[in-house]
């Protein structure tokens, strides 16, 4: 470009809840890595047609949040931000990468394995930007690339605000799984992007007309009171146990393949028209029995199901499926289950069927514009927000990233000596540091590795986990 662009905030990544929001993935590798060629490859990327928003520095004038893409990148005006160390050790003689699962359990059972927090300097460099405004301050890029090598291992820690990319946007078929085609030498081969320069989620809420059939969950909808009644009661929550831990789970694929089979069992023996449900459904409607073990059973709880929309919305409001295009953007809502921790406690059949049900019913384009008409008009305002549930209830949230296929990225030309064949992680991990929302109660399915096992986060209040691994004891394939 000849100068530099400007580009309004699009409304669903000025959200508050993303804030002060840093996502970060990290791939963990069994082969040494070369860094310089994961750079390049990163900044290449970026500096293409469509994807330079990525390179983008965040600025607030005016009142409004814009990106500022550069005229050029270079060395003074980075694409990314870059960080690499090197320990010449072995990965398990490392304080921290010594942490990282590199077997198989010695049990078929879920287990909880790690606390996720030793991880934290694989992750992110030490300097590394917590809040909106720090990027702002220091003219940071918003995407950060964090390599740390072995003699035996590299981690790679990928970072942006969340404000920039979503779940969706930073896997296989986002800015990673292009990340992996520059790297193999497959530039041609990088699909094309959409909404580089305009917001075509502005117009979600207007889609839907009075005459249109309303939203699915209007009875559920809150008022502003409630609303500000459920906000207020989470607020004291976390001012009165502000700390939080997150865990991560291996669930064996052969422990969720038997947890389908007897849902879809049991599920059959309830009407002419058998309910089919996914790996993914068993898993959010199973795990969130443990996730409520420290709830009275009477107790309200929403499940929130992050849904990627960009699918339902292809030749509406995005460009159609055929066409390939990328939306590098937030484009993910909640989708809701109403139930009650007494009901999580008991079979885990019908919360599946439920969250399937929600899905289907409520992730078509005329739903999703419903349901933002009657709870989220304008998704930067929180005055116009409203929950969808009871102020009285906790919120579960749940994110299954199974189709970003993060355990898929293949690295192979960027090994120290060359590979045969494909080089995949062994194990990747999540983190989000948040200043605006506590983490507590989301669950992030980060997918099914080689080996065919889940991996699943949880956040929850510190002291909580014992419970949950103690309760994991008496569950057996």
């Amino acid at each position: 470009m000849s100068k530099p662009q400007i580009i309004p905030m699009h409304s669903y990544d000025a959200m508050p809840v993303f804030a002060n929001m840093v996502l970060t993935i990290m791939l963990k590798y069994d082969h040494v890595l070369d860094p310089i060629m994961l750079k390049n490859a990163m900044v290449e990327l970026v500096d293409r047609d469509g994807w330079r928003k990525l390179g983008a520095r965040l600025k607030y004038e005016k009142g409004n949040f814009i990106y500022h893409v550069p005229a050029a990148f270079s060395e003074a005006c980075p694409a990314i931000t870059f960080s690499h160390v090197h320990y010449d050790t072995p990965m398990a003689e490392h304080p921290a990468a010594r942490n990282i699962p590199t077997s198989r359990p010695a049990h078929d059972r879920p287990t909880v394995v790690m606390d996720l927090e030793p991880l934290a300097p694989l992750v992110r460099r030490a300097d590394a930007p917590a809040t909106r405004r720090e990027f702002i301050d220091r003219g940071l890029p918003q995407l950060e690339l964090h390599v740390v090598t072995f003699r035996d291992g590299t981690t790679v820690g990928v970072s942006c605000l969340h404000s920039l990319l979503d779940g969706t946007a930073l896997g296989i078929s986002g800015l990673l799984g292009a990340w992996m085609l520059v790297l193999q030498g497959r530039g041609a081969e990088v699909p094309e992007t959409c909404g580089f320069d305009r917001d075509p989620l502005r117009n979600l809420a207007a889609l839907h007309k009075p005459s249109d059939p309303p939203y699915r969950h209007a009875r559920h909808v809150s008022s502003l009171l409630g609303s500000m009644v459920w906000a207020l009661r989470r607020a004291w929550d976390v001012w009165c146990e502000p700390a939080e831990e997150t865990r991560m789970v291996r669930v064996p694929g052969r422990f969720v393949e038997r947890l389908r089979q007897t849902a879809l069992e049991r599920l059959a023996g309830g009407g002419d028209k058998p309910a089919w449900v996914s790996e993914g459904d068993v898993l959010v409607a199973w795990w969130s029995r443990y996730a409520t073990l420290h709830m009275p059973p009477s107790r309200p709880v929403m499940l929130t199901i992050a849904y990627n929309m960009r699918k339902a919305l292809a030749g509406v409001l995005l460009p159609p499926a055929d066409e390939r295009k990328v939306f590098l953007s937030n484009c993910a809502t909640g989708l809701m289950v109403h139930t009650t921790a007494g009901a999580l406690a008991g079979d885990p059949a019908p919360t599946a069927a439920e969250v399937r049900r929600s899905l289907q019913d409520t992730g078509t384009a005329e739903q999703l514009a419903a349901m933002h008409a009657a709870c989220l008009p304008d998704p930067r305002s929180q005055l116009t927000s409203r929950l969808v549930g009871s102020p009285w209830g906790d919120m579960l949230i749940y994110s299954n990233w199974t189709q970003a296929e993060f355990f898929h990225i293949d690295v192979a030309p960027a090994v120290v000596g060359g590979a045969e064949g494909k080089v995949v992680p062994s194990f990747i991990s999540y983190r989000t540091d948040s200043r605006a929302w506590a983490m507590r109660n989301a669950h992030i399915i980060e997918g099914k590795d080689a080996q065919g096992d889940y991996w699943l986060a949880g956040t929850l209040r510190k002291g909580l986990w014992d419970r949950v691994e103690a309760a994991l004891e008496s569950e057996r394939l």
